[in-house]
């Protein structure tokens, strides 16, 4: 994105949780690829010493602060599910804000929506979080729900 003053990388990835230790099985999925070889690959798309405005994942668990810690010097702004997305996604519509660009700005816009969205749709958990990479103690900004109960009790 592109703005008066500025140019923002901006990285969206949708898809499953990227494991820490990437021999964990999702389902009757196994997979290789883990955290730590995404970091490396979006590495790549970086020259010096740029960085990304903003990176979303739109992926279950990622947005845990033990996580995002890893994405520290890739990106200024993150954000993820702390939980399971249930095969729900982020909403990424606010990366098409009007007038001046600001990551910050859009990250918590996306926040909002995606919790919105998933709200109006599913009643599970939901735990969407923006972190500023740059403050000290990442300045989490978190939209949560717990489930809703559903059906007759006991």
């Amino acid at each position: 994105h592109t703005d008066s003053r500025h140019e923002h990388l901006v990285l969206s990835f949708f898809g499953h949780e990227l494991t820490i230790h990437p021999s964990v099985y999702f389902s009757s999925v196994k997979t290789t690829y883990g955290q730590s070889m995404f970091i490396e690959d979006m590495k790549k798309f970086l020259s010096g010493s740029e960085v990304f405005s903003l990176m979303i994942l739109s992926t279950c668990q990622n947005g845990r602060a033990s996580n995002v810690e890893k994405f520290a010097g890739i990106t200024r702004f993150f954000v993820g599910s702390t939980i399971n997305l249930n095969l729900r996604m982020i909403e990424v519509s606010g990366l098409n804000q009007a007038g001046p660009w600001d990551p910050e700005v859009v990250a918590k816009t996306i926040v909002n929506e995606s919790f919105e969205e998933i709200a109006r749709i599913d009643s599970t958990e939901i735990g969407i979080v923006s972190y500023d990479l740059e403050c000290s103690d990442l300045c989490p900004y978190l939209k949560y729900r717990k489930n809703k109960f559903i059906g007759p009790r006991d």
